[in-house]
């Protein structure tokens, strides 16, 4: 199992850009085959009606296939990999895509996780304007695990915690413990008198049995 660290590892990563001026993004999610690792990318332009054209879209799925498979460290270490897609580096790739959209395009946030104990989900809203990237560890299958991740998801995304600081170099420099999700209460769940509200923890180990966690998450929304 990977360390379940509050803080990012090289290959549980996340970063923001300090680059050009992109007051809108959209958000995409890239999930192995296998389930056990996935990316998030944030992907800004300068232009509102942008973020619809099919180009951008498929420009940001690719990309969140680059980042899970080769795994950048930093937004930088991104810029000057090779592309996988096409050949050149991704910000000679960058370049030519903003070009052929007549834009400004800047990568502001990527997340990637992994694990071996357990299973990778990432959810986009359906307008791309905000996306999840969760791991839970979990001895149960995949399928059953899918639908507490789908319930978890969406209520990272409709309420975040917290947010991240951003280094120098557009690191994280602080990750949020998943203790702080684990001990949220659940709204619209009920617990008998006199007892406490049941927790996100306590439904993790109901629907998926004891020793289930999660192990790390990241949500991000389209924009800088």
């Amino acid at each position: 199992m990977l360390p379940a660290s509050p803080m990012p590892s090289p290959d549980d990563c996340a970063a923001r850009s300090g680059g050009p001026r992109t007051p809108f993004g959209r958000v995409g999610t890239f999930i192995a085959e296998d389930g056990r690792s996935g990316s998030l990318v944030s992907l800004g332009c300068a232009r509102e009606e942008t973020l619809r054209m099919g180009g951008f879209v498929d420009y940001l799925h690719r990309l969140s296939q680059h980042v899970l498979e080769q795994a950048p460290s930093s937004l930088e270490e991104l810029a000057e990999q090779d592309w996988s897609a096409a050949g050149g580096t991704v910000a000679q790739a960058q370049q030519i895509r903003a070009a052929e959209l007549d834009e400004v395009l800047s990568v502001l946030r990527l997340a990637r996780f992994e694990s071996r104990e357990g299973w990778v989900f990432g959810y986009e809203h359906p307008s791309g304007q905000g996306g999840v990237l969760l791991t839970l560890r979990t001895l149960s299958p995949r399928p059953v695990a899918s639908k507490v991740a789908l319930q978890l998801t969406g209520m990272l995304l409709n309420d975040p915690v917290g947010d991240c600081g951003v280094g120098e170099q557009g690191v994280l420099v602080e990750w949020f413990d998943p203790l702080t999700l684990s001990s949220r209460s659940l709204e619209g769940v009920g617990a008998p008198e006199g007892q406490a509200p049941r927790t996100v923890q306590d439904m993790l180990e109901d629907r998926l049995g004891e020793g289930a966690r999660i192990e790390s998450y990241a949500c991000f929304r389209g924009g800088a």
